[in-house]
C-alpha cells in the first residue's frame, strides 16, 4: 500500500463503503418506523459498521490503495448486500440455478472484476467514482433519516399515550367483567374439517356445555389480520386491505372500543403482544416481529447472502404465548366484577409453527412448512388445549363475566406463496371462529355475524346502546 496516503485520505475514501454498507438499515427503518423501536437499530448499525470497516481495511490492503479497496468492498457489498434480489434477477433469465449456481458465479465476477479493477483502472477514476458514490449514497441515507423522524416520534408518542390509557382508571366499580380473547389464524369449524380432515367437534361440545353461543357461520370482511382488528377496534368498517399499514396504525389509536370502554369506567388491560393494538400488553418483548415471527434484524438480513441461514427465534414466540396463557390461568390475575376489559392476543396457530400437538418444540426448519399440513393442525390442536385452559379458569373465577372468542380469519397458509390462494380459498380463509360467554345467559343474535357485528350486538346488550348490525363488506386481501 502506497505509505505516503495518511490517515484523512483513509477516513474519506472510507465514507462511501460506510454509507453503502447502512443504507439498507436506514431504508428498511425508514419504510418500518412506526413499528420498530428505534432502540432495534443498534445491533445491526453496529455490525453493519464492523463489516464495513473490515471488509475496508482488507480490500485496501489487497490493492495496496484505499481508493481501489473501497471501489471493490462497494462491489462487494452491492451483490452480497442484496443478494436475494440479485439471485432472484439471476433466476428470472436461468429458472435452473440454485443459490450455490449463483453464489459461484458472484465470486467468479467480482475475482474478474478484482483483477480488472487491479490493472486496468487509476486511483484517480476510482476517486472520482467514490465521490459520486458517497454523495448518492449519503443523500439516500440522510433522505431516509429525516422521513423516518415524524414516524419514529409519532411511534414513542404512541407507546408512551398507551402507558397513560392503561393506567388512567384509578376508579374500579362494579360491573362484568369483559374478557376478548383472539386467536391468529384459527379456523373455524367447518374449514379445518374440510381442509384439514379434522374434527373439532369437542371443542364445540365444550364450550356448549360451559354455556356458550358459538356461531358456527360468522365470516369477517377481511382475510388480513390488521384489516380484521383495526375494524374490530373500531366498530366499524373503517378501513380496507388497501390502506398503508401506517395509517391503520393511526385509525387504531384512542379507538371507539376503548373509548366506549374509558366511559363506562372500565380499565383497560392487554395480555400479550397488544401494543401495536394501542394497549400495553404483558409481552415485554425487546424487538418487534412482523406476521411471520421475523425480527427487524431478520427481515435485515434475509435480503443478504446469508438469506438461507436466517433462523426465526421461535423460542420467543412460544415463550409469549406460554406466558400469555399462564396469566389468564392465574387465579390471582382473574378478579370477578371489577369492571375490567381485557384484550388478548394469541399468534397462534399462526406461523411460524413453534409446537405439536403436545407443547413440544418444532424443528426450525418446519417453522413454515404449509406443505405438510401436520405443523399448522398439531399447533391448532395444541392451541385448542390452551383454550381450555384459559376458558376453565376464567369461568371458574369469574363467572358473571362476558368471554369472547374469536378469530381473525381462518388458516390461509400465506407465507407459502405456492399455496396462498391454491390449498384454502379466499372465500373459506374469511370464514371465522366465533363464541361469546354471557354470563351464562344466551345471546343468539351472534350466530352468522362478523367480528364487528358481535361485539357491537355485546356492547348494545351491556349498556343498553343501539348499535345497527352493519352489512360485511368483501374485502378481499392481496
Amino acid at each position: 500500500m502506497n505509505t505516503r496516503l495518511d490517515k484523512q485520505q483513509m477516513v474519506l475514501t472510507f465514507f462511501p463503503t460506510f454509507f453503502i454498507s447502512q443504507f439498507p438499515l436506514f431504508f428498511l427503518y425508514a419504510s418500518n418506523a412506526q413499528e420498530v423501536h428505534p432502540r432495534e437499530l443498534i445491533s445491526p448499525f453496529f455490525a453493519l459498521l464492523l463489516c464495513g470497516i473490515i471488509g475496508f481495511l482488507l480490500c485496501s490492503f489487497v490493492f495496496r490503495s484505499y481508493y481501489k479497496g473501497s471501489v471493490f468492498y462497494c462491489a462487494i457489498f452491492m451483490i452480497f448486500g442484496n443478494y436475494a434480489l440479485f439471485e432472484s434477477g439471476i433466476q428470472l433469465l436461468f429458472s435452473r440455478l440454485k443459490y450455490w449456481h449463483v453464489l459461484l458465479i458472484s465470486l467468479l465476477a467480482l475475482f474478474y472484476f478484482g483483477l480488472f479493477l487491479k490493472k486496468k483502472i487509476k486511483d484517480s477514476l476510482c476517486k472520482d467514482v467514490l465521490t459520486i458514490l458517497g454523495l448518492v449514497l449519503g443523500g439516500l441515507c440522510l433522505f431516509n433519516i429525516v422521513t423516518a423522524i415524524p414516524s419514529t416520534i409519532q411511534n414513542l408518542q404512541n407507546k408512551h399515550s398507551v402507558q397513560i390509557n392503561n393506567q388512567s382508571n384509578a376508579v374500579v366499580q362494579k360491573g362484568p367483567n369483559i374478557y376478548l380473547l383472539i386467536f391468529d389464524e384459527y379456523s373455524n369449524f367447518d374449514v379445518i374439517e374440510k381442509y384439514y380432515d379434522y374434527d373439532n367437534s369437542d371443542l364445540y361440545d365444550f364450550l356448549q356445555s360451559n354455556n356458550f353461543e358459538v356461531s358456527k357461520s360468522s365470516r369477517n370482511d377481511s382475510r388480513g389480520t390488521t384489516t380484521v382488528l383495526t375494524n374490530l377496534l373500531n366498530l366499524d368498517y373503517v378501513v380496507t386491505d388497501q390502506i398503508p399499514e401506517q395509517e391503520k396504525t393511526e385509525i387504531r389509536k384512542n379507538s371507539p372500543l376503548l373509548k366506549i370502554m374509558h366511559e363506562h369506567n372500565y380499565t383497560i388491560h392487554g395480555v400479550g403482544d397488544t401494543e401495536w393494538l394501542g394497549i400495553e400488553g404483558t409481552a415485554g418483548k425487546s424487538s418487534s416481529a412482523a406476521i411471520t415471527g421475523e425480527t427487524f434484524s431478520d427481515i435485515l438480513m434475509r435480503y443478504t447472502v446469508l438469506y438461507p441461514f436466517v433462523r426465526i427465534n421461535s423460542d420467543e414466540k412460544a415463550q409469549e404465548i406460554l406466558s400469555s396463557v399462564d396469566y389468564l390461568c392465574s387465579s390471582g390475575n382473574i378478579k370477578s366484577d371489577s369492571s375490567q376489559f381485557v384484550l388478548a392476543y394469541f399468534d397462534t396457530p399462526h406461523q411460524p409453527f413453534v409446537f405439536d400437538q403436545n407443547g413440544n418444540s418444532v424443528d426450525l426448519k418446519n417453522a413454515q412448512n404449509w406443505k405438510d399440513k401436520k405443523y399448522y393442525l398439531n399447533q391448532y390442536i395444541y392451541t385448542t388445549k390452551l383454550m381450555k385452559q384459559i376458558v376453565e379458569n376464567i369461568l371458574k373465577n369469574d363467572p358473571n363475566c362476558i368471554l369472547l372468542l374469536q378469530a381473525d380469519h381462518s388458516a390461509r397458509a400465506s407465507s407459502d406463496p405456492e399455496l396462498a390462494g391454491k390449498f384454502i380459498s379466499f372465500y373459506d380463509m374469511k370464514s371465522m371462529f366465533n363464541a361469546v360467554y354471557y354470563g351464562g345467559n344466551p345471546l343468539a343474535e351472534i350466530h352468522g355475524q362478523s367480528g364487528v357485528n358481535t361485539l357491537r350486538i355485546v356492547l348494545n346488550q351491556l349498556f343498553s346502546v343501539n348499535f345497527d348490525i352493519l352489512e360485511v363488506p368483501d374485502n378481499d386481501a392481496k
